[in-house]
């Protein structure tokens, strides 16, 4: 049974109050997109073992199971809370890694077009860190960032996300990049 827009807008509306396997229902209809977030979201990782997008999914699906403290405002608020749980998830990993490893760095790439540029940027941890910074500037850089580059939405899609115009985005996004990239170069010669 495929479940319409408004239908998932009510029943997400209603979390918390869904018994478990009606909340299981409604993120099985969401899957398709769960699964484009997490593929988006592991886009630049070099060491593909780390983790695969359906496993990522899984993990994700876990973690939102068990939240009942979120009054989801829609389909769009939920992808993007699972989009930023994703993001966490994989800084988890490689915080694990890096440690296990003993500061070893895994690459990842940000992207100023999501689906061709293939500039490597620095390892996940760093950009993770950047992203923090960017959100202490203006919580709405993030919100694009992680709308384009971890949820994989084109600019029209995240105007939409967020509530703002088009060429709101255009113009942050592209502050935002500059800046990361900025930052990141930075981060990356401090590491030399």
């Amino acid at each position: 049974m495929t479940q319409s827009s408004s239908d998932i807008t009510e029943l997400l509306g209603r979390w918390s109050e869904l018994a478990v396997d009606e909340q299981q229902f409604l993120l099985t209809s969401l899957y398709d997109d769960l699964y484009r977030i997490a593929r988006h979201a592991m886009a630049g990782e070099q060491d593909r073992v780390m983790l695969q997008p359906t496993l990522l999914v899984n993990e994700a699906y876990l973690r939102l199971i068990d939240v009942n403290r979120i009054e989801w405002q829609g389909r769009t608020h939920f992808l993007r809370v699972a989009g930023r749980m994703m993001r966490q998830i994989l800084v988890d990993i490689a915080r694990r890694r890096a440690a296990d490893k003993r500061g070893a760095q895994y690459l990842t790439q940000l992207t100023r077009d999501v689906a061709s540029d293939q500039a490597t940027l620095g390892s996940l941890l760093d950009i993770d860190n950047a992203l923090q910074e960017l959100a202490e500037i203006d919580e709405d850089y993030l919100a694009i960032v992680e709308a384009r580059v971890f949820g994989g939405a084109s600019i029209r899609e995240t105007a939409e996300i967020l509530d703002v115009s088009v060429s709101t985005v255009k113009r942050k996004w592209n502050v935002a990049l500059a800046w990361l990239y900025q930052r990141l170069n930075e981060v990356s010669k401090e590491n030399l």
